[in-house]
């Protein structure tokens, strides 16, 4: 025989286990701006793939793209207010918010080796685009999730 609190117990134990599959589907990271910011975001986000079970090369790909986004946010915006990493449906996004309004611009490469970040995102991104928010924008990047 069951009883109402035994089943209770599992229906909240099922919720639980549910809310944490939720939260470990999506995470965010408050930035400093300054030059350790794009340390810690790749730090973050190893950490966070780690987590939900992605592979090292998966973790290696989105660390370049989230430190490529967060020195460009902190060098040319002047701000890495946070990064927030999503997974689902096969796709990893990442989103680097900053408090400049104006949009992202990829620029040539120069022979002090400047100029590649957004083109190295290119590369290793499946896509990647920006979008205007409240007191600034965020430049996200979408990567295939093998695992």
């Amino acid at each position: 025989m069951v009883n109402d609190a035994d089943e209770c117990d599992f229906g909240e134990d099922r919720a639980r286990a549910g809310t944490r599959q939720a939260a470990r589907q999506q995470s965010e990271l408050a930035l400093d701006t300054s030059v350790v910011a794009p340390c810690e975001a790749r730090r973050f986000v190893v950490d966070w793939l780690s987590g939900i079970g992605s592979s090292a090369d998966v973790a290696r790909d989105v660390a370049l793209v989230v430190s490529e986004l967060v020195t460009n946010a902190v060098v040319h915006a002047g701000s890495a207010r946070r990064v927030v990493a999503r997974a689902g449906d096969g796709r990893l996004r990442v989103e680097v918010h900053d408090g400049a309004v104006e949009p992202p611009v990829q620029r040539a490469p120069d022979a002090a080796f400047h100029g590649y970040g957004l083109q190295i995102v290119g590369a290793v991104a499946e896509t990647w685009g920006w979008e205007p928010s409240p007191g600034g924008k965020y430049v996200w990047a979408e990567l295939i999730d093998p695992d």
